[in-house]
Order: C-alpha cells, then sequence, then structure tokens
C-alpha cells in the first residue's frame, strides 16, 4: 500500500511539474516572440527611415539623376566615363556619412540601383562592383523601381541574406 501511495503521490508530482513547465515555457516563447516581432519592426522601421533620409538629400538626389541620365546616354550598364565621375562623386558625397553607421551601427550595405528593374549604379560599400543586373535577385528593388512605393522586409542574397529598406530617390 505504500509502495502504491509513492508511485502516486510521484506520478502527480511529475504531471503536474511536466503541465507547469510546459505552460512557462510556452509564456516564455510567446514572450521571446513578441520580443522578436518588436525588435525586427524597429530594425526595419530604423533602416527605412536612413534609406528616406539618404534619398531625401536634394545633393544626392541631383547626383543620382545625372548620373541615371548619363548612364542611359553611354548605353545602360556600367555607363562610360562621365557616370564613372558621377558615380565618384556621388560615393563622396554619401562615403564618409556611410562609414560612420557601419562602424557604430552595424549596417552592411547602402546600394544605389538604376531602373526599370534593378542595375547596380554604386555600392557604397563596395564602389568598385556596378553595372550589374539585379532583377532576378532583388525583387523588392525591382518593385520600388517599376511603383515607386518604399518596401522593406526580408531578401534573400548572393553574399548575405538580410533585412532590407528600399525607398526611392526622386528628382
Amino acid at each position: 500500500m505504500l509502495f502504491v501511495a509513492d508511485t502516486l503521490f510521484v506520478t502527480i508530482n511529475y504531471i503536474s511539474d511536466k503541465r507547469t513547465l510546459q505552460q512557462s515555457l510556452k509564456q516564455d516563447g510567446q514572450q521571446l516572440k513578441r520580443s522578436f516581432e518588436v525588435a525586427l519592426t524597429m530594425t526595419l522601421n530604423n533602416m527605412s527611415q536612413l534609406a528616406t533620409f539618404i534619398a531625401s538629400s536634394t545633393e544626392v538626389q541631383h547626383l543620382f539623376a545625372q548620373g541615371v541620365q548619363a548612364v542611359q546616354e553611354e548605353g545602360g550598364g556600367a555607363g562610360g566615363a562621365e557616370s564613372a565621375h558621377l558615380r565618384d562623386i556621388l560615393y563622396d558625397s554619401v562615403s564618409s556619412g556611410w562609414a560612420t553607421m557601419t562602424e557604430k551601427y552595424q549596417v552592411r550595405q547602402l546600394h544605389f540601383h538604376l531602373g526599370p528593374g534593378s542595375t547596380s549604379f554604386l555600392r557604397v560599400h563596395k564602389p568598385e562592383k556596378f553595372g550589374d543586373n539585379m532583377d532576378n535577385l532583388r525583387h523588392m528593388v525591382v518593385d520600388v523601381n517599376r511603383d515607386g512605393v518604399p518596401r522593406q522586409g526580408f531578401e534573400l542574397g548572393r553574399v548575405y541574406s538580410g533585412l532590407r529598406g528600399i525607398v526611392p530617390v526622386f528628382f
């Protein structure tokens, strides 16, 4: 009788502790999920704010518009000498601020794309690489260049997959 009572007592405690642990883990999981969602939303909004700030600069707008025109006049793709000159000026305009952002806030990429679609005009994070078409990789950029509506989200990449905030640059 004592053995049965002990076994029953241990079993009841085990089941109760198991339920309590499962409830606690479920609550912790829900809290972590909410925290992750808040952090994700804030990160995406911060990226979009940064992109909007850069795209709102009249200097950036003017230089990029000139670069777009030069690439068109020089046959598309990477463009020619005038495109390269304007690319260098645009890089000089944003690179020092961008260096500070990457150092202090761990942002990785700033990229100017030509529409329609997504042809690289300037990778501020890798200025020696440009002129390549990324239509099959940067779907959000293609969409933004098509309709002018900013977007944010997760996107796969050749090197980095990550969160992106994309805004159009209008002049």
